[in-house]
């Protein structure tokens, strides 16, 4: 791979990264003086997103070696990791919807991970 292309896709992933990332950091940044239901959830959903945003990046760096590198080929673990990948973006897309409509409404959901790691993090 020639070096023009190499700057294009890092580029790319920067882009990438600031797109998944920024809009749930501003939100969280914005909302840090509000009543501590709305920063807990807010965490909560800070920590949910920079997982997806770490499964995802490793997934597109994957993907892009597969389609610009001869030497790596489509394989059985990278189809049953891109599988997984989906599966792990429509869970969550799923269970922040169910989330969001729950917490518009008042009522203070915890994922099973994230919700004792918010605890640790978001003070009252």
């Amino acid at each position: 791979m020639d070096t023009s292309c190499r700057w294009l896709l890092l580029l790319l992933d920067f882009l990438y990264r600031l797109s998944t990332y920024w809009l749930l950091l501003f939100f969280f940044l914005a909302n840090r003086r509000s009543t501590y239901f709305v920063r807990w959830h807010c965490t909560q959903a800070l920590l949910s997103q920079f997982s997806l945003f770490l499964v995802n990046t490793v997934g597109f760096w994957w993907t892009l070696s597969v389609l610009f590198r001869e030497d790596v080929e489509i394989s059985n673990p990278y189809i049953a990791y891109i599988a997984t990948v989906l599966c792990f973006n429509i869970g969550e897309l799923v269970l922040t919807i169910y989330t969001a409509i729950k917490t518009r409404k008042g009522e203070h959901i915890s994922w099973w991970f994230y919700g004792p790691l918010t605890n640790l993090i978001c003070k009252s």
